[in-house]
């Protein structure tokens, strides 16, 4: 039977941490401002073309860098901090709180739950749904729903309609 509540005490016993792959200590997460202009993309391009660097879109449409590097105290055998409850340990790392730990909701396993992953290959075929003014300022983007869509259709191959050409059919239909 597949458990959806448990108790106080239950939820104590679990640790969040315990036995978990510290998604937290070898990914780094920049925050990046939410992009507005032709410039913007064109650098989100241009930082995807080093290694290990994604975003990350969140369901709020909260955009970071997550860039793949384990931590240098970090050991990979046991998946443990070296310096973890010593004076070295930094304040980021004690203060975290386990239990609401976005790093182990969302980059865990291949599908996220509050957000979408942006490679150089996913971002080129996304990007194309954007529309820009004459100034390059973004003035038509797909909302995180829509998003989830085209990162699916990337997947499979298949290319979807923009929400900009679904609008232009259907007013040429009304005519």
């Amino acid at each position: 039977m597949n458990k959806t509540t448990t108790t106080f005490k239950e939820f104590n016993e679990n640790y969040p941490c315990t036995e978990c792959n510290a998604p937290c200590c070898r990914y780094l997460q920049i925050p990046y401002k939410t992009p507005t202009t032709w410039m913007d993309m064109d650098f989100i391009g241009y930082i995807l073309n080093f290694p290990k660097v994604t975003v990350t879109v969140s369901k709020s449409g909260v955009w970071g860098i997550l860039i793949q590097q384990d931590c240098k105290h970090l050991d990979a055998t046991t998946m443990k901090c070296n310096i973890h409850g010593t004076s070295e340990q930094p304040k980021t790392c004690v203060y975290f709180n386990p239990y609401q730990c976005n790093y182990k909701l969302n980059l865990n396993d291949e599908n996220p739950e509050t957000l979408y992953v942006l490679d150089f290959e996913k971002f080129k075929y996304w990007v194309q749904y954007l529309k820009f003014d004459k100034n390059g300022l973004i003035i038509d983007a797909p909302d995180y729903e829509k998003s989830l869509e085209i990162l699916r259709d990337f997947e499979t191959g298949k290319k979807i309609e923009s929400t900009s050409d679904i609008n232009k059919k259907s007013s040429s239909h009304n005519k």
